[in-house]
């Protein structure tokens, strides 16, 4: 069966002067059975000496299903990780003790897997992350010497994505989803300043710090707004109060080394960067799976987060202006923002706050929305002109990986408006 469907697509390549067969993944090591889909694994070459490498299932349903491309963010970490613990079709586990220690490695196949609706392209991006390279006379595979930032990420993505359509001509005409983890997609920073000032009232209401220190930052940087309707705090950045910064870096980054580490409030030991699962980390770094994947020889062993030359000055700070001009275009088929509702690294408060601040005409109140034959509140809603924000009930900052069925139940929603 795998021999088959690698001749048929080395004839479809032949046609069309493509040679996406030598990325076909027709095995992996600990999956017993076949792979019933497609799945590619190589690399996207966006310029010239720059290799980014990509993982693309096949949707196991309808051969018209949309394009959905997944990235994490970081910046800096591993679109793998989306694919290998959150919304990809396998996960790795061992049995009879730790894989060093004789233990066997099996796939699982994973029932959520995001392809049970769509096609999925990971990128690992920005060139340098995880199995990416360059190979230019420049850097010798360093890959500190190339500086990047968000303007450089999102071109190197898009030039990705027209190399994918020239391997993969027969998706340019499929409906197309960008989502993603910590990107100004899915549950995005979208505006810095909102998440600074909005994750010391999150932290101390969800018991992060205590009252003396919240009564502390609460004296030095809150004040009566001029319509006396209510108060306003503004923690971070608070250029009339100098007492206002001091409190704040004391409170809540000396005095918590970790605090701005903590994916969410369900785990406080999930630290950014750090090996979440070790034994798909040890997997992926297999000599077999390597070459499985078609991965050379001479690439860097795969980390999940990695300490790119990132320029953050050049970073954007608030996306509303973005926002609203992709709103205004009309060439949006569906917008969802959604949080993890325990998720402190982009709180649900911040996302919340931006969404109204865009000003859009409400065309639903908030409201509870269900999965599981509408037996179980998944979350909570609110849905405008051209948007949809939703709250993901207990989950924290990896959304599929802590809620797997809400998260497959929002990319029903996406790809269904």
């Amino acid at each position: 069966m795998t021999r088959l469907l690698k001749h048929q697509v080395q004839l479809v390549c032949t046609w069309l002067v493509l040679c996406f067969a030598d990325d076909l993944v027709s095995h992996l090591p600990g999956l017993t059975n076949p792979i019933p889909f497609g799945y590619y694994s190589g690399y996207l070459d966006e310029l010239p000496g720059r290799h980014m490498h990509y993982e693309f299932v096949e949707s196991n349903g309808n051969n018209n299903d949309s394009l959905i491309v997944w990235l994490n963010g970081g910046p800096g970490c591993s679109s793998l990780y989306g694919f290998w613990s959150e919304n990809g079709p396998f996960r790795v586990t061992t049995t009879g003790g730790d894989d060093d220690d004789n233990g066997q490695t099996v796939l699982l196949e994973d029932s959520n897997s995001w392809n049970s609706l769509a096609n999925i392209l990971y990128l690992e991006s920005p060139v340098g992350v995880g199995f990416s390279y360059y190979s230019d006379n420049n850097t010798n595979n360093n890959n500190d010497s190339y500086v990047n930032s968000d303007n450089m990420t999102a071109d190197s993505n898009y030039l990705a994505l027209k190399s994918f359509y020239r391997k993969f001509p027969q998706y340019s005409n499929h409906s197309l989803y960008l989502t993603g983890e910590r990107l100004a997609i899915g549950n995005g920073a979208f505006n810095n300043l909102l998440f600074l000032n909005s994750r010391v009232h999150f932290a101390y209401n969800h018991g992060l710090i205590d009252y003396e220190e919240w009564h502390d930052l609460e004296s030095e940087c809150c004040s009566c707004s001029d319509d006396d309707s209510g108060q306003v705090c503004t923690f971070h950045h608070n250029n009339n109060n100098s007492q206002c910064n001091v409190a704040y870096d004391i409170r809540l980054m000396l005095s918590r080394d970790d605090f701005d580490n903590i994916f969410d409030t369900n785990n406080s030991s999930r630290k950014i960067p750090v090996c979440f699962e070790q034994s798909f980390q040890t997997y992926l770094n297999r000599l077999d799976v390597r070459e499985a994947l078609h991965i050379p020889s001479h690439v860097k062993q795969w980390v999940q987060c990695q300490d790119v030359n990132y320029n953050r000055r050049l970073r954007y700070w608030d996306m509303s202006s973005a926002i609203r001009q992709l709103l205004a275009s009309n060439k949006l088929q569906s917008f969802i923002i959604y949080n993890g509702d325990i998720d402190i690294v982009c709180d649900f408060m911040a996302n919340q706050e931006f969404v109204e601040l865009l000003g859009l005409n409400v065309t639903l109140d908030y409201q509870r929305w269900l999965i599981n034959n509408n037996t179980t509140v998944a979350g909570y809603e609110k849905r405008y002109d051209g948007l949809t924000y939703m709250t993901v009930r207990g989950a924290g900052h990896l959304v599929p990986k802590d809620k797997p069925l809400a998260a497959l139940e929002i990319i029903r929603r996406l790809i269904s408006i």
